[in-house]
């Protein structure tokens, strides 16, 4: 079953970085998944044995219950009653519910085909008592049922689409009831009845249908193998993209001479107009004839207009002259997940990543993760023997003191005041005040700003010791990124991982939201318009970049507009 199936209203993880958690059990755990009401609450699904749980954000796992399902493929949870678990086991013949958190299980297989492999559940997002669910048959209609009770019964449903039976995508919140989305044989068909009849819809789509359905605030939006449509009309229209750009999958996003994004697999594009129209980049010579080139971070050094840096599977891409010619220097294979630049000299670079990349030249050796060039980066130097062991997830230069760094190892932060020559841990804090994301507000050298779970925290002392602020903010989210205004310091963005952007013109005190737009992305980076200070981007993973242009007096004009491939 494709992991990115169903219709998503927010995230699952969003997380700007990565550390290894051992839920222990079988090394393989082909599945997670995070509570929707509290982030520190994750299930893993192992190959073998029984779900596992943590309530830490995976520092700690144990046993969900001696009685628990094996097996596991999938775990569907309530979205209003969270204790509500179902779970899908591999090649088993009915779904498995949990009223109580996961502590008690039972089957629930009632009415359905007997000894059939279950291959979707699908949870109505307005009323959850009513599931969908399909078996593995060629029995036309015969292999898909409903369930009106949360599952305690089942009753076959005609699928009307002759031999066929649907690819469920997920269900559309409505009423009375949620709208079914599902593929056959390539092709899109909706059922507005609770799928007892069905009619093919986006006949201007091409085949076949990539099983992904996402919704936000602009729409739905469907993967095919030309790119993402949008639909505004509830998936009886679908329109492509964007002028210019192809990619959906945004790895990085930058503004300088101008608006630069690095897609997955489909290259790098260049906006004049603040996302209105996009022109690819060249990139010949970054990789091999036929070889998809997967791009990550994008960087324009401060002051350096005409230089970018992008990180790519074989090492860093530069460019001298706003990406017309490229080099590439390598970095022993190291997929650089972060890049910082000296504002003063743009010759000196820090890059942070994971030692396994994810393109085709992954050679198995000892990779340094954490990297340091000084002439451009033509040659590198290695300094994560100076740190502790363990994924580097937070990199950040403090631009007041260039030669001053910040990097996050577990759940401890470090700083060096000597380029990553020396380091010191600084003091402990507790888990949720663990930062996500570093801002360094012009003027006092000692103020830092950081993203961490249910707020933003706030530190007077070069990181000694922070206070959170949470009035105005999700109580339950993650902030991932922090924006400072440069003219006006005490004005921050904050962006959180599932309930949108906001802002706050009190040095963080106090926050207001700045408008919808943002449910069901996945969130990857926040940047303010150093040309237009009243201009906001958010690159994501499946809806392309968005865009926000607020009014004067700092209100939102409208929701953010996709400057992506979804308009």
């Amino acid at each position: 079953m494709p992991s990115l199936r169903g219709v998503s209203t927010r995230p699952r993880t969003a997380v700007t970085s990565w550390t290894r958690l051992e839920p222990g059990g079988s090394l393989s755990v082909p599945g997670v998944v995070v509570h929707p009401q509290n982030g520190l609450i994750v299930y893993a699904l192992p190959r073998e044995g029984p779900i596992r749980r943590s309530s830490d954000g995976g520092a700690t796992w144990t046993d969900l219950s001696p009685n628990s399902p094996r097996n596991v493929t999938a775990l569907k949870i309530d979205p209003q009653s969270p204790n509500v678990l179902y779970a899908q086991t591999f090649n088993g013949p009915v779904p498995f519910k949990s009223v109580d958190g996961g502590r008690t299980w039972t089957g629930i297989g009632q009415g359905l085909a007997p000894e059939v492999r279950v291959r979707e559940l699908v949870i109505d997002p307005v009323f959850p008592q009513r599931l969908y669910l399909t078996q593995a048959t060629s029995s036309a209609g015969r292999g898909f049922f409903r369930s009106l009770d949360g599952g305690a019964t089942w009753a076959p449903l005609a699928s009307g689409l002759g031999g066929g039976l649907p690819v469920l995508l997920g269900a559309v919140p409505g009423r009375p009831q949620s709208d079914l989305f599902g593929t056959v044989q390539g092709r899109l068909y909706r059922s507005v009845d609770g799928g007892q009849t069905w009619l093919e819809v986006g006949p201007e789509l091409p085949k076949p249908i990539v099983p992904t359905l996402a919704v936000t605030g602009h729409g739905l939006f469907l993967g095919t193998y030309q790119g993402v449509y949008r639909s505004t009309d509830g998936g009886t229209s679908w329109v492509l993209g964007s002028r210019g750009l192809n990619g959906n999958f945004v790895r990085g996003l930058a503004a300088g001479s101008s608006l630069v994004a690095g897609t997955q697999n489909s290259g790098l594009f260049a906006s004049e107009d603040g996302g209105a129209a996009w022109r690819r980049l060249p990139l010949e010579g970054l990789a091999p004839q036929d070889t998809p080139l997967v791009l990550g971070p994008v960087v324009f050094p401060p002051g350096d207009p005409q230089r970018i840096y992008v990180s790519v599977d074989q090492g860093i891409a530069r460019s001298e002259d706003a990406g017309a010619s490229w080099s590439i220097s390598s970095i022993d294979s190291l997929w650089a997940e972060k890049i910082v630049v000296d504002p003063t000299h743009s010759d000196v670079l820090y890059v942070a990543g994971n030692t396994m990349a994810p393109g085709p030249y992954v050679t198995g050796q000892v990779i340094c993760g954490l990297q340091k060039s000084v002439d451009g980066g033509r040659s590198w130097s290695c300094l994560r023997d100076r740190l502790p062991g363990g994924e580097i997830s937070v990199l950040a230069l403090d631009p007041r003191q260039p030669s001053t760094l910040y990097a996050r190892v577990a759940n401890a932060l470090y700083r060096s005041a000597d380029g990553g020559g020396s380091w010191q841990l600084l003091p402990s804090f507790p888990l949720e005040l663990a930062p996500r994301a570093l801002a360094f507000p012009p003027g006092n050298p000692a103020t830092i700003y950081s993203g961490v779970y249910g707020g933003v925290a706030r530190s007077t002392n070069g990181g000694q010791t922070w206070t959170r602020f949470t009035r105005g903010l999700p109580e339950h989210d993650a902030i991932l990124d922090v924006e400072i205004d440069p003219v006006e310091p005490a004005t921050l963005y904050a962006m959180s991982s599932a309930s949108g952007v906001f802002k706050s013109t009190d040095a963080g005190k106090t926050w207001t939201f700045l408008g919808p737009g943002l449910e069901g992305t996945f969130a990857e980076t926040l940047r303010l318009d150093p040309q237009d200070r009243s201009t906001l981007y958010v690159a994501t993973r499946g809806s392309g970049v968005l865009k926000l242009t607020q009014q004067r007096g700092g209100a939102a004009d409208s929701a953010p507009t996709a400057s992506d491939p979804h308009r």
